[in-house]
């Protein structure tokens, strides 16, 4: 799905990562404590061994009108997201759309439950950051072939989905004609969706990989800069060469996992589980039976 733009062609300016109404995983009074994501017995083997979560992009996911701005190309292929539920109690659409026919598992996590990296500066490359700085991306995969994903030191990437029926947050309008260039302001892309996903009560992991050049270069470096800069790259749709991101796990949430069965988990594949946590020595890791076992053909 393309809209029209008003900014094409547009050579310079910036990106901005800027938020309505604040960072809603910093400021909100509502982060829940624990978050639930539905998936296949398959999938939970890759997370338990790997120790990762998978952020997919944007344009994979299941609601096709996400990540497209009213006044530019289509960002949804430089966004990645890893969508979680709120909603402790089980519930029957999730379990049928994420599930494989209700036989896979709802894996349940502290919400805190990704592991932030240290940054470092490097002067010889001309990167500099401040003290402390720790982000969900580790600082050796930052800048890939061609892209690179956009820091956010200090804010844990956690955002509570908003549902709505107004169009212009479903397709905002982003670009901000300056004194300096064009600006893009990205924070608000794919935290809103329409009414009808309101069932999910939705939390997602979301973080921006946007295209670039080559690493070949200073960052101090202005001829550098413009050879980074993604606006123009955006403009004319490049793509980039990743369509997903993993998150590292922090290893103490792995002692607080729940794995709640699916109504239909096979007996069989009990088995199979065990084996998985047995191999990857997970056993403080929690087996629940589900609520509505036996009561759904």
């Amino acid at each position: 799905m393309e809209r029209s733009s008003d900014c094409e062609g547009q050579g310079t300016g910036t990106i901005r990562s800027t938020f309505d109404g604040a960072d809603r995983r910093m400021t909100d009074a509502r982060l829940p404590q624990r978050l639930y994501h539905y998936t296949t017995l398959a999938n939970l083997s890759l997370i338990l061994r790997e120790r990762k979560i998978r952020c997919r992009r944007l344009d994979r996911v299941d609601d096709l009108t996400e990540g497209h701005p009213a006044d530019c190309p289509s960002l949804a292929k430089y966004i990645f997201v890893s969508c979680w539920s709120e909603d402790s109690e089980e519930s029957i659409p999730l379990w049928h759309m994420y599930s494989a026919g209700m036989r896979g598992v709802r894996i349940s996590l502290p919400s805190d439950f990704v592991m932030e990296h240290e940054y470092h500066s490097e002067p010889a490359k001309g990167f500099y950051v401040e003290a402390e700085t720790r982000f969900v991306i580790p600082q050796e995969d930052i800048h890939g072939l061609d892209y690179f994903f956009w820091l956010m030191p200090g804010q844990y990437p956690l955002y509570r989905i908003d549902y709505t029926d107004d169009a212009a947050k479903l397709f905002p309008s982003i670009v901000d004609q300056t004194k300096e260039g064009v600006v893009l302001a990205m924070g608000d892309v794919g935290i809103f969706k329409r009414l009808e996903w309101q069932f999910q009560q939705e939390w997602r992991f979301k973080v921006m990989a946007l295209p670039a050049a080559a690493p070949s270069g200073s960052y101090a470096d202005p001829n550098y800069q413009r050879q980074m800069n993604p606006l123009p790259r955006i403009m004319n749709r490049q793509l980039i060469s990743i369509d997903h991101c993993d998150l590292d796990i922090k290893p103490s949430a792995f002692l607080d996992m729940r794995i709640t069965l699916g109504p239909r988990f096979h007996p069989g594949d009990r088995y199979l589980l065990e084996s998985y946590l047995d191999r990857d020595d997970l056993h403080a890791v929690r087996l629940e039976e589900s609520t509505l076992s036996g009561t759904i053909r």
